[in-house]
């Protein structure tokens, strides 16, 4: 694994590593080799740049990843994506605890990235997507991090025209625009 190391400016240790320091890799690796799961690094850097630049806001933008050998996938199995659901639950929850419990102006959340598209090196064998693009017909149809992110989130637009698979654990369009509640004390089961 490739270890490069950069010195921060003393608010926080920045190192951009793959490894921990003991050689362990920092969290499950994505389908990319660059790319790790790492919700701790994600609640440091949001530290890091509350502390560093006293933003009155924050916007995190291309939060994502591409699933393992997600491009190598046909049919309904390419619809569940629980790699990606649960890196996006870990993440987002990393996010949640940098804003209740360390005062993190964070406000905005965009996933990365809202449909499979051609990367740049990679072409379409990296899917970075949370709606599955269909390279032949360009059909577009939403995976389960798609369902869980648009229950976590709020609702979808009125009028949608959205179907969810029954892959996608199971919830209905109705299921998935009922807001899901964000206070800790609803969440308990």
């Amino acid at each position: 694994m490739k270890k490069i190391s950069k010195k921060g400016d003393g608010l926080c240790d920045l190192d951009e590593r793959y490894e921990s320091k003991d050689g362990t890799p920092v969290g499950p690796r994505a389908d990319s080799t660059w790319l790790f799961v790492y919700p701790d690094g994600l609640r440091r850097v949001l530290n890091y740049v509350n502390t560093r630049y006293k933003p009155e806001e924050i916007w995190l933008s291309e939060s994502g990843l591409d699933a393992p050998n997600e491009a190598k996938l046909t049919g309904d199995a390419v619809l569940d994506d629980a790699f990606r659901l649960d890196s996006y639950r870990l993440l987002i929850a990393a996010a949640d605890a940098a804003v209740q419990e360390d005062g993190v102006p964070l406000t905005t959340y965009l996933a990365w990235s809202l449909t499979d598209g051609l990367e740049w090196q990679e072409g379409m064998t990296k899917r970075f997507g949370i709606t599955h693009v269909d390279e032949k017909t360009n059909e577009r149809v939403p995976k389960a991090s798609a369902v869980w992110l648009a229950r976590e989130f709020g609702t979808l637009p009125k009028g949608s025209k959205v179907e969810f698979p029954p892959s996608s654990g199971g919830a209905s369009k109705e299921e998935a625009e009922t807001p899901a509640t964000t206070k800790k004390e609803d969440k308990k089961e």
